[in-house]
Formats: structure tokens, sequence, C-alpha cells
């Protein structure tokens, strides 16, 4: 059993670099250009770019310098450029996850404030959320924005609830006030024909 487990440790170790060798440098120009190609369509739908900017600008640093080995005969290792690539475009994917998902909650924002106005209910919380979710965009921290999202999606949903219960007790209590004077508005004011 040992023996089998050194010999699957060396073939995966053998395989490695093998797999690393089959990346060419064509392979990796043709995903420098889907990079560029990426940042090109954020540019086009008003993205902030600066993130997938610096990690291109590593990718064709580490890519120059595979080309450097490759001519001075040592083995290029094209592969990392692909992994920069593959976070570009994972960046993108984000980018646009994160926006569409802005874009809902900054909707539910605007409408909670459209239906609260008549109350007397504090937002400020779900307002001081919201402005950090804009912040967490503008700054490209999408994963921050999804979850960021979600929680102020939470707080929308409770504080909604709060106006809720409040109205719902309003019109409860005025409801009440006005049927007992209803009810007993004969008595009302035989007592207070009484006392005048």
């Amino acid at each position: 059993i040992i023996v089998t487990i050194i010999l699957l440790a060396f073939s995966l170790k053998a395989s490695a670099p093998a797999a690393k060798s089959n990346v060419t440098q064509q392979d990796a120009e043709k995903a420098m250009q889907q990079c560029n190609a990426d940042m090109n369509e954020l540019i086009k739908n008003n993205f902030n770019i600066q993130r997938v900017n610096d990690t291109i600008k590593e990718a064709s640093q580490i890519f120059e310098a595979q080309k450097i080995l490759e001519k001075k005969g040592a083995k290029p290792d094209y592969s990392i450029i692909l992994s920069k690539c593959k976070e570009v475009a994972d960046i993108k994917n984000l980018a646009y996850q994160a926006r569409d998902r802005y874009y809902v909650v900054e909707q539910e924002f605007n409408d909670l404030k459209e239906r609260i106005k008549s109350y007397d209910v504090n937002i400020s919380e779900t307002e001081i959320l919201f402005q950090q979710l804009t912040k967490e965009l503008s700054d490209e921290r999408y994963e921050q924005v999804l979850q960021l999202a979600d929680a102020l999606e939470k707080n929308i949903i409770e504080t909604e609830a709060s106006a809720t219960t409040f109205n719902l007790f309003y019109k409860t209590a005025t409801r009440g006030i006005k049927e007992f004077f209803i009810d007993h508005y004969i008595w009302i004011l035989s007592i207070l024909a009484v006392l005048l």
C-alpha cells in the first residue's frame, strides 16, 4: 500500500509540470487578448476597471517574463497567464452580478422610502447600509456588494415590518377610539351636558 501511495504521489508530481508545458505562448496571447476585450466591455458598460487593469498589468508582466525565459532556453510556464486571465473573467462576471444586485436593492430601498413617508420610522441604519453598498460597488469590491446586498435586503424587510406594525397599531387604536365615541356618543353627550 505504501509503495502504491508513493508511486501515485510521484505520478501526480510528474504530471503537474507536463500540464503546465501544454500551455503555449499563443494560448497565453489569446488569453491576454480576451482579457483586454473583457476590460473594454467593462469600460463600455461604465464599470470602474482599476482592479481588472491591475490584474491585466500583472498578467502582462508575467507573460513578458515567460517569453524571456523561453528565449534563454528555460521552460516557460504560460499557465500562470491563463489563471490571471481567468481572474479577469471572474471579476467581470462578479461586476455584472454585483451591479444587477445593486439595482434591485436600490429599487427596493427607494420603494421603502416612498412607502414609509407618512410613518415615523427611523431608516438611518438602512440608509447607512445603502451608502456602504454604493461605495463597495464604486470601489470594485464586488464580493462585498453581494454580501452587503443580502444584509440590506434583510434590513429593508425588517424596517418595512416595523412600519407595517406601527401602521396597524395606529389604525387599530384610532378606529377603536372612533368606534367607542360612535357607540357611546349619547352617553358622552349626556355626561358633558350635565357637567356643563
